[in-house]
């Protein structure tokens, strides 16, 4: 059996003197890592495309972001558009239908502030996905480990998922561009 070798406190053994280095941002803040005292301290960035200064907590510059929302607009998949509601991604607007928008273009062509909005594609359609009611189930309640629903209370749960299920509470932005085919009579 070994002995264990004994180091004692103040031995130059125990610990010996290091340099590290710190990086201290602008704002006070210490570092070992550069690159998070340099973002601590300044307000902007490059923007990742261009390389215009941009605001530190964003990626890419306003005209950037326009440029690439459009592309992604233009990149998703076309659907035919069979009515009910759409959303603008560039309003941030819902419409119920094809009309209510077309109206919103007319006030922004007629309006002095035209805001780059001039054509229905102007708008980045797309067409909008139902909210169904959310549907219950046992685990809604707090039931005892060995617990169960009495036989009134499942048939009544079971009949509010039946009607649940078709009951549009929502709508929220879909994956797809609306194509609007022209009625030919």
């Amino acid at each position: 059996m070994s002995e264990k070798k004994i180091v004692m406190f103040d031995s130059n053994e125990a610990a010996k003197q290091a340099t590290v280095t710190l990086w201290q941002s602008r704002d006070g803040g210490l570092s070992e890592d550069e690159r998070a005292a340099r973002y601590g301290g300044c307000t902007h960035v490059k923007c990742k495309d261009c390389g215009k200064p941009v605001e530190k907590w964003k990626i890419y510059c306003s005209e950037c972001e326009h440029r690439r929302a459009i592309e992604r607009w233009t990149d998703m998949p076309r659907a035919k558009y069979d009515g009910g509601m759409l959303y603008s991604q560039t309003l941030d607007k819902y419409y119920n239908d094809l009309g209510e928008a077309e109206d919103d273009i007319q006030e922004y062509i007629d309006s002095e502030d035209i805001s780059g909005i001039a054509e229905l594609d102007d708008l980045r359609l797309v067409i909008c996905e139902p909210q169904y009611a959310r549907q219950m189930d046992e685990d809604y309640f707090d039931l005892p480990e060995d617990g169960a629903l009495s036989e009134p209370l499942l048939a009544a749960m079971n009949a509010f998922n039946a009607i649940a299920s078709k009951e549009i509470v929502s709508w929220f932005p879909g994956k797809n561009v609306p194509v609007f085919v022209e009625d030919k009579k």
